[in-house]
């Protein structure tokens, strides 16, 4: 059982959300804890990215070409694609309210990954899942 506020937070996000204590704990070592303000823009796409984001409180709209594809808040993971492929941003994302958010490097991200291979078992088979949702419906 999670008990801890930041470890529960982790524990919310579904990427993470298999890992047992002990990996979480693991994640939670990286991940920094900061608040922003509305306006603040965290990534704009076609960039490079070196974070991945985790909101604790507040609200992000996520665009594409301009066009709004959704709106981030609670426990919402943004950027981690980027972190995983190490390819350019796919969308831009702006807080539209003041948020908490946990923030995790890249570097830091993978050499977790590489020691600890349930950490990154678990994060891919996370990250294949918000995939699927995402992939419309097919006959």
């Amino acid at each position: 059982m999670v008990t801890d506020g930041k470890l529960e937070a982790l524990h919310s996000v579904p990427i993470f959300s298999d890992l047992k204590p002990d990996d979480l704990r693991k994640v939670q070592q990286l991940a920094t804890e900061v608040d922003l303000p509305a306006g603040r823009v965290l990534m704009r796409q076609g960039e490079n990215g070196s974070q991945m984001f985790i909101i604790l409180e507040g609200e992000a709209r996520v665009e594409r070409d301009g066009r709004e594809l959704a709106v981030a808040g609670y426990g919402d993971v943004l950027g981690e694609m980027s972190i995983v492929a190490e390819e350019p941003r796919v969308a831009t994302v702006t807080l539209t309210k003041p948020s908490r958010l946990f923030v995790i490097g890249h570097s830091d991200f993978h050499v977790l990954m590489d020691d600890h291979p349930t950490v990154r078992d678990c994060v891919l088979r996370g990250v294949a899942r918000r995939l699927r949702k995402l992939e419309p419906d097919k006959p």
